[in-house]
Parts: structure tokens; C-alpha cells; sequence
């Protein structure tokens, strides 16, 4: 596709540099959609696809779990704590 001569040279380079986005974009994976309905699941997983695109699942079985049930990351389980009582 030739651009018309009339162009300035940054008129062309714009043209062109819009013309290489489209191609880009067209290639990128697309932006990550939201469910529907939030409320549809309480715990929600991201999985990337094939075609390189993700999604959100929702987790249909959640395993009932204790903060004591939990070994060996002391540390993390104690910011969990801190964090949630901010709140």
C-alpha cells in the first residue's frame, strides 16, 4: 500500500505507525472479560488458553481449610492475620 505523496513525512509515519499497531493488536491476546456474574462462584481461577488468551473459571469445589491447617509459613499466615484485621 503506497501512501499519497501529499502526505508530510509525519502524516506517512503516523499512517505507518498505525497501520503496524493494527497488525500488533491484531496478533496480542484480547483483554481479560469479567464474569458475568461474580456471585456464581466463591473462589475464582485464571487459566491461560491454547491461543494464549486467559480466562476466569470459577472453582466449583473449594476444600474447606483452616488457617492452623496450614504448615510452615508462619510468617505469611501472620500477615494474612495483620491484613485482615486493617480491615
Amino acid at each position: 500500500m503506497s501512501l499519497d505523496s501529499s502526505f508530510s513525512p509525519l502524516e506517512r509515519l503516523v499512517v505507518r505507525a498505525e497501520q503496524l499497531m493494527q497488525r500488533i493488536e491484531a496478533v496480542l491476546p484480547q483483554a481479560l472479560q469479567a464474569p458475568a456474574d461474580w456471585n456464581d462462584a466463591i473462589a475464582w481461577r485464571y487459566r491461560k488458553r491454547a491461543n494464549g488468551c486467559g480466562v476466569l473459571e470459577p472453582v466449583r469445589h473449594v476444600g474447606a481449610m483452616q488457617l492452623s491447617d496450614l504448615q510452615n509459613i508462619d510468617v505469611q499466615k501472620d500477615k494474612i492475620a495483620r491484613n485482615t484485621e486493617q480491615f
